[in-house]
């Protein structure tokens, strides 16, 4: 009965290539790394606001509408609040 290791053991490989060169892409640049950085907390939090603004807009129900203009308020608050803070 063969023993089961969930990696590559010597002579396990089953066909598999290791060891073989991989193409190499160019770098990314830093500008392009900027780019795609994920969204601080703040822009996070505004992102937020005008999803529940525009919810808000298409709203037929007053209550539900003005839930969600509330809603977007505190996420401006939060998103303010984080910026203060450098959070």
């Amino acid at each position: 009965m063969a023993t089961y290791y969930p990696f590559p053991v010597h002579g396990s490989c089953r066909g598999r290539s290791f060891g073989k060169r991989i193409e190499s892409r160019p770098l990314t640049s830093p500008k392009k790394l900027a780019e795609e950085a994920m969204p601080t907390r703040a822009e996070y939090f505004r992102a937020r606001a005008a999803e529940c603004e525009e919810k808000a807009k298409a709203a037929k129900d007053p209550e539900a509408k003005r839930m969600l203009l509330e809603a977007a308020k505190h996420w401006r608050e939060m998103a303010d609040q984080s910026e203060r803070l450098r959070w």
